[in-house]
């Protein structure tokens, strides 16, 4: 499962998880992408993939410490978003290949300007509201 906050980040277009551990030098892979390993303290490696000629990220793989895929992504359809490289089309898939979700944007908008009422959550009739900070002091 992901946490929102690694759901956050493959949405945006990143893996789902936060770049971290030792860094292995940059190879060329048979494939003609490059090659970056990440050995985090726990013997995980977390691998990227970037294209050799758009330097854009195409994929990532995480294994465990005895090299078991635990789960991969790929990236394309880059399309310039108010100047960003953005990828249009996302698949994250599991270690058995049996489960793949796949995202594929239509349109994609950088920091749009939102209505306020978006972030206004209405009360449902019948339902009473209970304050929590005033409940909180009480229950100390």
């Amino acid at each position: 499962t992901l946490s929102a906050r690694e759901l956050t980040l493959l949405l945006l277009g990143f893996p789902p998880f936060l770049m971290e551990g030792a860094i292995t030098p940059v190879r060329r892979e048979p494939t003609g992408t490059y090659g970056i390993d990440f050995l985090r303290s726990d013997g995980s490696l977390t691998t990227l993939w970037f294209d050799s000629a758009t330097r854009r990220l195409t994929g990532w793989a995480v294994r465990d410490a005895a090299g078991a895929l635990q789960a991969q992504g790929e990236l394309g359809d880059y399309r310039q978003v108010q100047g960003i490289a953005f990828p249009f089309s996302i698949t994250l898939s599991d270690a058995q290949g049996d489960q793949q979700v796949s995202l594929a944007y239509k349109e994609v908008s950088i920091r749009p300007a939102l209505p306020a009422s978006l972030f206004t959550l209405a009360t449902p009739g019948g339902v009473k509201e209970i304050d929590i900070d005033a409940y909180r002091l009480h229950a100390q």
